[in-house]
């Protein structure tokens, strides 16, 4: 009769221990949990169909990894959310956790020190946070390939984000394998970020070339006001008016107002009113 116990070792390591009633191992195959990883089971009793082992689980740790597996450093304040995310890299058999920072000192020394392919950065941290933690390792090392990961998705971090260098911006809420091929397409050189996000920027920076006025004519656009109304409503002349129309259409790329109108409302510079 063979039994197998889940045993976890102080270095991180943790595998199947299989032991037969003469009290001698029959074998045991490791794999990677993280430092902050707890395994815990009760033996179970195996056939001899389930009992042969793996010498190593191919979530090895990142001493034992391929040379080229894709070196990450963890950045976020919530220790818990760090463990979660080393066991989910822990199965990729290209990835290798290399270092872990819970602010953005500890970020920029940690990058400093283990110089990782991808950086997972969260954006709120206590005191500085992720965006200043990126910048700062930007500074240092203008090559520096960062993704933020982070539950927030307001426009103004975005923004700040990918000015300040981020080459990925991903919701915490995205699936395991979004997550993955977005570090693999980051490390191949690419830039990883949502399509809906790309859209909001988009309209960000549309939204940032129109003037105070343009935007008020833009709304007395959408209600159907003349040339000569407009310029009413705002107390300028109607050449004026339609100098302001015509701007709109350059910039909004439009080809008469109906268009424009209609471009507005997607890119969400113009919100329908509820009755």
């Amino acid at each position: 009769m063979v039994w197998e116990v889940t045993v976890r070792r102080g270095d991180g390591l943790m595998g199947r221990q299989v032991r037969n009633l003469g009290g001698g191992n029959v074998g045991v195959g490791w794999q990677w949990c993280g430092p902050h990883c707890m395994v815990r089971s009760q033996p179970r009793l195996l056939s001899e169909r389930t009992m042969a082992l793996p010498s190593i689980n191919r979530s090895t740790p990142a001493t034992l990894r391929s040379k080229k597996a894709i070196r990450l450093l963890l950045v976020d304040d919530h220790s818990v959310v760090r463990s979660g995310l080393a066991m989910l890299i822990a199965q990729e058999e290209d990835f290798a956790v290399v270092g872990e920072a819970e602010d953005a000192d500890q970020a920029v020394e940690s990058f400093r020190q283990h110089l990782p392919d991808v950086t997972l950065m969260d954006v709120r941290m206590p005191g500085a946070d992720g965006i200043e933690a990126l910048r700062r390792i930007r500074e240092q090392f203008p090559s520096a390939r960062v993704v933020m990961l982070t539950t927030y998705d307001l426009d103004e971090d975005v923004f700040r984000a990918l000015e300040a260098g981020a080459v990925g911006y991903l919701l915490k809420t995205v699936q395991h394998a979004e997550l993955f091929a977005a570090v693999r397409r980051v490390h191949a050189g690419e830039r990883c970020v949502p399509q809906v996000l790309e859209a909001r920027l988009a309209d960000r920076e549309v939204r940032s070339r129109l003037t105070p006025r343009e935007i008020e004519t833009l709304d007395l656009l959408a209600r159907g006001f003349t040339n000569r109304e407009i310029g009413t409503a705002l107390g300028v002349s109607e050449r004026t008016a339609k100098a302001h129309v015509e701007s709109i259409l350059a910039k909004l790329e439009a080809a008469d107002r109906a268009e424009a109108v209609d471009s507005a409302y997607k890119r969400g510079l113009l919100r329908a009113e509820r009755s």
